[in-house]
């Protein structure tokens, strides 16, 4: 029997790995769409970031941003201010707020899938049908499309989706300024602005600008200082435009505890939901380092660079999940890593033709295995808790006074200031960096009218908030999972003029 033969008893391998591509693509699609449906048109916060990040861009709005941290209502602003401004347009522009956050993120998420795929693309040899690059960048796409961590923040009111989408978009730019001199500065820009959009989200340009050092050094040493002198520029104008709140505020925001059970509870779960691809990314990655290291830099490829860079933004964004040992930190803590990952394992399944089907195979059974096991808030659930909130809200509204609220967007949507963002504030005391007396002192004067509390977790209240809500005030209602609270009523006094135990 001749080869020929053979292949077509057994059946096309492309036809196959394509079919099962195209059948990834069609079901990671589907799921997605059905969670965005029901998730972005939720009237209240998913997520307890959303309130405050809601009430941060009110108070950009407001003219308010990065006032002293002395200053009451406290105002943490806890990230750097691009997805505040995108997002301030279209809420000015007459969008419900927290929708035009979502929308933001939405459609970063859509900008990190197109990338995902052009790298992907770009990453396959140039001598390679061109067949097999679109297959590999289909593959891309259907895994960050797939990815749960994808799903969920883009469809927050976050700002981490749009960080990570820049960072990627900045490394496309970085893969084509080989081509297009522009193209150098436009990835300086991207990576700028994605930290411009989160702080921490420096990963995708410290892998780009050491890929390019290594590959072009003179190219490299433009972009390196290009980005110093931009960077260092913007923090100089934003440290006067604020008096010198800017500094202060984005690097007090990253001082958190460290907490091990916290990391064990969710680096684990979260790393084995996408292990099989990070797996095979990552045996990629090792693969492609190995074969850059045995040439020289001028000999070496484009698409060898560009997987240099995508392997060293994966083994930063694997170093960064270890974020997740911050108390408050959540599962976007993987996007860093899941972002550069997914690009590393749809060129790895085109460069194994052997084992192409064997490969996707894989990587299909982990996205079914990860999506099925994600826990994903139902519709039931999400309604459930809108109408509870609804509840809660009508009392908020009713309430003559102020009102302290866990969920902060039962506050924005009726029109109160936020009194300060628990968890930050926890923190921050705890650390000795802030002093929560004069918080205590409110509690303890029944300043509060009503307080909306979830969790009553040790990681939203100091001691002494804690003993002061306590002795202070009373549940007076319970709509899970909001229970509400009212001041206690003073002791009467007795006849001698003293107050009765």
């Amino acid at each position: 029997m001749s080869a020929a033969e053979a292949e077509r008893k057994e059946g096309d391998p492309s036809r196959i790995v394509t079919a099962g591509a195209l059948a990834l693509a069609g079901g990671t699609l589907a799921f997605a769409a059905w969670q965005v449906a029901f998730r972005l048109p939720q009237y209240f916060e998913i997520d307890y970031g959303e309130g405050f990040v809601w009430s941060q861009v009110a108070d950009l709005i407001a003219g308010r941003l990065y006032r002293p941290l002395s200053e009451y209502p406290i105002a943490l602003m806890h990230y750097t201010p691009l997805y505040h401004a995108v997002t301030a347009v279209l809420w000015q522009l007459g969008l419900d707020p927290l929708l035009a956050g979502r929308l933001v993120s939405l459609c970063a998420g859509f900008i990190l899938v197109a990338t995902c795929g052009v790298l992907a693309y770009l990453g396959v040899p140039t001598t390679q049908p061109t067949w097999l690059r679109r297959l590999a960048a289909l593959i891309a796409m259907a895994l960050a499309i797939g990815t749960p961590e994808v799903i969920v923040w883009s469809t927050l009111m976050r700002v981490d989706m749009l960080a990570t989408s820049l960072g990627m978009l900045g490394l496309v730019a970085l893969a084509l300024s080989e081509r297009h001199r522009a193209m150098l500065p436009l990835a300086g820009a991207c990576f700028l602005l994605a930290i411009g959009t989160k702080q921490s989200a420096i990963a995708p340009m410290v892998a780009g600008a050491g890929a390019l050092l290594w590959a072009r050094p003179r190219a490299g040493v433009l972009l390196i200082g290009g980005l110093v002198a931009t960077g260092g520029a913007a923090v100089i104008v934003a440290e006067l435009a604020t008096g010198g709140e800017f500094l202060r505020h984005t690097v007090t925001y990253d001082a958190a505890r460290i907490s091990w059970p916290q990391f064990l509870l969710l680096w684990p779960p979260l790393f084995v939901k996408s292990a099989g691809i990070i797996a095979v990314a990552m045996g990629f990655a090792i693969a492609s380092l190995y074969q850059a290291a045995r040439m020289r830099p001028r000999e070496v490829a484009l698409h060898i660079r560009l997987t240099v860079a995508l392997s060293l933004n994966a083994a930063l964004g694997l170093v960064f999940t270890l974020g997740m040992a911050k108390v408050g930190a959540g599962s976007g803590y993987m996007l860093p890593l899941l972002a550069p990952v997914v690009v590393l394992a749809g060129i790895a399944v085109v460069s194994v033709p052997r084992y192409m089907r064997i490969v996707l195979a894989v990587l299909i059974a982990q996205t079914i295995v990860g999506l099925a096991t994600y826990r994903f808030p139902t519709s039931r659930a999400l309604a459930a808790q809108n109408e509870s909130a609804t509840q809660v809200l009508q009392m908020i509204h009713e309430t003559d006074g102020p009102v302290l609220s866990e969920d902060m967007s039962l506050l924005m949507r009726d029109g109160r200031p936020v009194p300060w963002e628990f968890g930050s504030i926890n923190e921050l005391t705890r650390l000795g960096l802030f002093d929560d007396a004069p918080l205590a002192q409110r509690l303890r004067d029944r300043w509060f009218k009503l307080v909306i509390t979830e969790t009553w977790s040790s990681q939203f209240y100091t001691p002494a908030m804690h003993s002061a809500m306590e002795q202070n005030y009373q549940r007076i209602a319970r709509a899970l999972p909001f229970d509400v609270w009212a001041p206690r009523e003073p002791p009467a006094a007795s006849p001698d003029g003293t107050a009765k135990p």
